[in-house]
């Protein structure tokens, strides 16, 4: 919950209520110099504002206080896949969805078919599809209904499920695959504000070819920006992608080191060939070691960054992070605190 918060934090609700980030009301935090401050909108405002969206640059926050929302308990989750004979059009519907929607978070996945996914016949195990799915947080489940049958019009459908699901098992519904040590994975991300059908025919396109060499490399595209998030001013938190609807993600996930370096590349060419669209920055908590922090902000909120660390943490003790180096210099990394690394 830490790290999610202070790099922004998106998730099911963000549509509806803001990044978690946006819900942060005060925090405790040990500094670097070893005092304890507590941070509000009354109390060092401007520590608050890096601490949202800024990442643990500034210290160490030992709580948070959150402005809570009512949800549920249950939400209804849709999921309709659709052939890649057919991903042009799901795609299109799934960028309707994105602008019509601005309270539903959604996604689109270009991948191929694995054994364990239920609802699939054998024969599709292994096949290409492109697979819409959507989280309404409510009980409504004729809206639901409604935003399935507005896709399920495109194109025919080759396996789908809109269900009521408790708010609880949705969030822990990746828990066993994102287990530490359950597998091997890399990612690379770009912030987009629009989607032009350019983007979205290459983004099938990379995706169509990926699942069949590399059944366990995909691409995703979640539109879990926008809405609630789009209307906090852009001055207002140290978080960069006010102006983005959906974080595009190149991903792999496997189990053999030997296969590193394939799956990585293959990653890094999908994230190359449609970031290429890009036009909002990178969201923080997608860099692990790249060196692209100045993308995450921009110039002008990096340089406010800067110059907070600068005050907070000159010695930059903080620095095993997406780095944001102090304004003065000082601190013992390179020019972004990741000296050596590249994604």
């Amino acid at each position: 919950m830490g790290g999610l918060t202070l790099g922004g934090g998106y998730g099911y609700l963000s549509r509806r209520f803001g990044l978690a980030c946006d819900n942060l009301l005060s925090a405790e935090v040990v500094l670097a110099d070893g005092s304890v401050v507590v941070v509000s909108q009354t109390d060092e405002p401007d520590l608050l504002w890096g601490l949202r969206g800024g990442g643990g640059n500034f210290g160490a926050v030992t709580s948070f206080r959150f402005r809570l929302h009512p949800v549920g308990p249950t939400v209804i989750v849709g999921e309709l896949t659709f052939s890649e004979v057919d991903g042009v059009a799901a795609l299109r519907a799934f960028r309707d969805l994105v602008f019509d929607r601005q309270d539903v978070v959604s996604a689109v996945h270009v991948g191929a078919v694995s054994p364990s996914w239920p609802g699939f016949e054998r024969s599709m195990v292994g096949k290409p599809v492109v697979i819409v799915e959507f989280v309404v947080t409510g009980t409504d489940l004729d809206d639901a209904d409604r935003i399935a049958a507005s896709l399920r019009g495109v194109a025919p459908v080759i396996v789908e499920s809109v269900e009521p699901m408790s708010y609880v098992e949705l969030q822990s519904a990746g828990d066993t695959t994102s287990a530490p040590g359950a597998a091997r994975r890399y990612w690379k991300s770009s912030a987009f504000a629009e989607l032009p059908d350019e983007l979205l025919e290459t983004f099938l396109e990379r995706g169509v070819e990926t699942a069949s060499v590399a059944p366990d490399c995909y691409l995703e595209l979640v539109a879990a920006f926008g809405g609630a998030v789009s209307t906090i001013d852009a001055d207002e938190t140290a978080f960069g992608q006010r102006r983005a609807q959906v974080d595009f993600l190149a991903l792999g996930r496997w189990t053999d080191p030997a296969d590193d370096e394939r799956f990585i590349e293959l990653c890094r060419a999908n994230w190359a060939a449609v970031s290429r669209f890009g036009n909002a920055g990178v969201y923080v908590n997608n860099l692990g070691l790249e060196d692209r922090v100045l993308e995450a902000y921009g110039e002008s909120r990096y340089r406010r960054l800067a110059a907070l660390k600068h005050r907070f943490d000159p010695a930059n003790t903080f620095h095993l992070n997406a780095n944001i180096r102090p304004s003065g210099g000082g601190g013992p990394l390179g020019p972004l605190g990741r000296e050596g690394h590249r994604g």
